[in-house]
């Protein structure tokens, strides 16, 4: 009778496994594209039919070299059946205000006011590129003001956001009616530039100010990692992007914390979102930066980790 149990035991898992190999899906494959940060995923969705998710690689800013952009890059946004960026239609439409509370809870006491903790220089500068809205800009964390501050180097740069591959496809999406998804939600993006306690965001912005006094070398070490970019080549853009890092990281260790909360978490959850809608199934156009897709903890190297990817 025992062996009969054993017997009948082992043959309903082994009915298990059988009925598992059946339904498992198979191992995605990625395929990186010629002429742009580009690769196309190919996948099984949950019924056993063919799957897509298309992922271009953004940088935050660029100008009239990127354009046009590659035929297959537009065939495959005009194909898809859902169009994905790093914030949702409703997640813009929603920054504004999330902003402005995020901003308004980080408000600092009204006895320290963020020019006690700047030099002299610093707060010259800050009264140089705001003017009369300075003033403001010292009731915060420094976070905000670093936000203003570190946006002026592009300026230098004859680069803007407006000509970014991300800001181009907002816009076509805008003007055909098309309601993007989004890998993070806007709070979580907002969580990313207001990272760290009062002295990470000292540190940080007393860096940007740092730049916007030596712009010779920060237009340099932008324009470089802008042409790695345009290189469309992921070796030689890993190697930018992540020696910029590491330069930063030696230079000061918490910038280290930062980076995985930037990079390396979000990553983790990309990979899952990602694998989702290879498995609900259709065709997914996914626009967001480069750098969440190369190096050691990328998107794809959790998705292998993970199982679902080869």
């Amino acid at each position: 009778m025992a062996n009969n149990s054993k017997k009948i035991m082992f043959g309903f898992v082994f009915f298990l496994v059988l009925l598992y190999n059946c339904f498992a899906r198979d191992k995605a494959i990625v395929e990186k594209k010629d002429g742009a940060m580009f690769w196309e995923m190919t996948g099984t969705d949950k019924n056993g039919n063919e799957s897509k998710v298309y992922i271009l690689g953004t940088f935050h800013a660029g100008d009239d070299r990127l354009y046009p952009l590659p035929q297959f890059v537009l065939d495959a946004y005009d194909n898809a059946d859902i169009v994905c960026g790093e914030i949702s239609t409703q997640g813009w439409e929603e920054l504004q205000s999330v902003l402005i509370s995020k901003m308004a809870s980080d408000m600092l006491d009204s006895e320290s006011h963020l020019d006690q903790f700047l030099t002299e220089e610093e707060v010259a500068l800050t009264y140089e590129y705001l003017g009369a809205q300075t003033p403001y800009m010292f009731l915060y964390k420094p976070w905000v003001l670093n936000q203003v501050i570190s946006s002026f180097t592009l300026s230098e740069t004859n680069m803007d956001f407006v000509d970014a591959y991300d800001s181009f496809f907002i816009a076509r999406s805008n003007d055909r009616g098309i309601n993007m998804e989004g890998l993070d939600s806007v709070e979580r993006q907002i969580d990313c530039l207001s990272y760290g306690d009062f002295d990470f965001q000292l540190v940080a912005l007393k860096g940007s100010f740092e730049a916007i006094e030596n712009p010779e070398e920060t237009v340099e070490n932008f324009l470089n990692l802008y042409e790695a970019y345009l290189s469309f080549d992921e070796k030689v853009m890993e190697e930018a992007y992540f020696k910029e890092i590491e330069t930063e990281i030696n230079e000061y260790e918490g910038f280290k914390g930062y980076y995985d909360v930037l990079l390396v978490e979000r990553n983790k959850d990309w990979a899952v979102t990602i694998d989702n809608y290879l498995n609900e199934g259709g065709t997914t156009f996914i626009f967001a930066g480069t750098g969440h897709f190369i190096g050691d903890d990328s998107v794809f190297n959790f998705m292998r980790a993970n199982g679902t990817l080869k």
